[in-house]
């Protein structure tokens, strides 16, 4: 559900494609960014790979690989995880709301 949830709000920020691999792999499955809570299958491939906590709370830690690093880093609510998107897997433009200048 969690998913379903994160999957169409990324479709609505307009910055991504958004790919449920829950129901089928794609042609393609090569990716600019994976944001999952299971273990992917060796076919899919991503330049940064986002794991969430896969618990029942949704708490506990994440992890981020990118380009031969691994980080272990807290992600605990959809404003940080667009955030980490944002910094890892910039788009044409934030997916994270910015605050306003007056």
């Amino acid at each position: 559900m969690l998913g379903d949830l994160l999957g169409r709000l990324l479709a609505r920020a307009g910055v991504d494609e958004v790919v449920d691999l829950l129901h089928g792999l794609p042609d393609d499955t090569d990716f600019d960014a994976v944001v999952t809570t299971i273990a992917l299958p060796d076919s899919v491939h991503a330049e940064v790979v986002l794991e969430l906590p896969a618990t029942s709370d949704n708490t506990g830690p994440a992890r981020i690989r990118w380009r031969g690093h691994e980080e272990v880093i807290e992600v605990d609510s959809l404003s940080e995880l667009l955030r980490v998107l944002d910094e890892h897997v910039p788009g044409a433009r934030p997916r994270a709301a910015r605050p306003s200048r007056r």
